[in-house]
């Protein structure tokens, strides 16, 4: 049976502190069975302006690699709503400490490894540039892709099962 297990902030602190804190017996556990809920923190935290218990994050951090278990069009459903919140550039940035952003978007990731000719790192104009952006998913994702080569950057937007129409406004 699986433990009990809420994301609702039961005492007034957590809700002063904008703390997002996984309650029950076992949390790490209820996120191994419900994958989901790895990334679906990372977007409350970015829609609602709240913060993660570091337990919690823990917890992401140790099921990340599970993401590749659910159904895409629900990861890309909140990843979209992540793209599309006040704070993307943060959401971005919790997948990645998280290693959510590795197992989701791997080429982002080697992003960290490349830098122009300034010594500029690929990964940190990407996330800058996504806080600046407009807020429609075509910006959101044509800037978080911007430094990724085309056919890799197609190859990703068609795992998320974006139509072609889509894709070609994109590249």
């Amino acid at each position: 049976m699986i433990p009990e297990f809420t994301f609702e902030i039961p005492n007034s602190k957590d809700l002063q502190q904008k703390l997002v804190r996984g309650y029950g017996d076992n949390f790490d556990e209820h996120m191994a069975h419900h994958p989901l809920l790895t990334i679906r923190t990372i977007r409350h935290c970015v829609t609602k302006n709240f913060n993660i218990d570091v337990k919690t994050f823990e917890a992401i951090e140790h099921n990340s690699f599970r993401i590749n278990t659910v159904n895409i069009m629900a990861v890309r459903e909140e990843l979209e709503q992540i793209l599309l919140s006040p704070r993307p550039a943060i959401g971005i940035q919790m997948m990645y400490e998280s290693t959510l952003l590795l197992e989701m978007l791997p080429d982002i990731v080697q992003l960290t490894k490349q830098f122009d000719a300034d010594q500029n790192n690929y990964y940190e104009i990407t996330v800058q540039r996504l806080a600046e952006s407009d807020n429609t998913i075509q910006a959101r994702w044509k800037t978080l892709l911007m430094f990724v080569p085309p056919a890799r950057a197609k190859k990703i937007l068609q795992n998320f099962l974006y139509s072609e129409e889509f894709i070609v406004t994109l590249l």
